[in-house]
């Protein structure tokens, strides 16, 4: 969707959003500057800022003479878009997930509530090494899940082996016994057979 040139109201406090301009990379965004101080940004632009090395400066200045005077919102609240009036989703926005945002799956536009900009950008100096973030933490809790496993496998194997070597000793006591019943039982067939042809003790 292209860079939307309607007013806009706040998903967040319902207050009109007023557009910045952003020179670099030339395109406008939606800031709550008269409500919530909260920042809506068409689909795609986001991803234009969540880095530490990429231009702020426009949203904040147009923020600053705003600083402590912005309504306080319900965070939890369902918000909906104000582009596409779809109810926005919320989820983590940082692999760390201590940053949750409102996206629309309608539009692609991203709600932040004031402040989560700069604590997404906070964290990794660029996506690529939040992604590898993500990767080791993932594969840490692959293997924490194989381990986990594992240990319960051998808990289980644990607690059948006392039963397992009761009945193997069962069974070989049986084993033997028969064996000796056998040998026994074959001694005294010779024996008879022996005494038949007058040839036993």
């Amino acid at each position: 969707m292209a860079d939307s040139t309607d007013e806009i109201t706040c998903p967040a406090c319902g207050k009109a959003m007023k557009k910045i301009f952003v020179e670099q990379p030339g395109f406008n965004v939606d800031i709550c500057t008269k409500g919530c101080g909260g920042i809506f940004f068409d689909n795609r632009e986001y991803k234009k800022f969540d880095e530490k090395h990429e231009d702020i400066l426009a949203l904040q200045q147009s923020c600053d003479n705003k600083e402590g005077t912005y309504k306080k919102t319900d965070t939890n609240e369902v918000r909906t878009c104000p582009v596409c009036y779809c109810k926005m989703v919320k989820h983590y926005a940082n692999p760390k997930k201590t940053v949750e945002i409102d996206e629309c799956y309608g539009c692609g536009s991203v709600f932040l509530d004031k402040g989560e900009l700069e604590k997404i950008r906070e964290e990794f100096e660029t996506e690529k090494e939040a992604s590898k973030y993500f990767n080791d933490k993932t594969a840490q809790m692959a293997l924490d899940g194989m381990n986990a496993d594992l240990s319960k496998t051998m808990v289980k194997v644990a607690g059948i082996l006392p039963f397992y070597n009761s009945i193997s000793t069962i069974l070989t006591d049986r084993y033997i016994e028969s064996r000796d019943k056998d040998i026994f039982e074959q001694r005294e067939e010779v024996l008879k057979k022996l005494n038949e042809k007058g040839l036993g003790e």
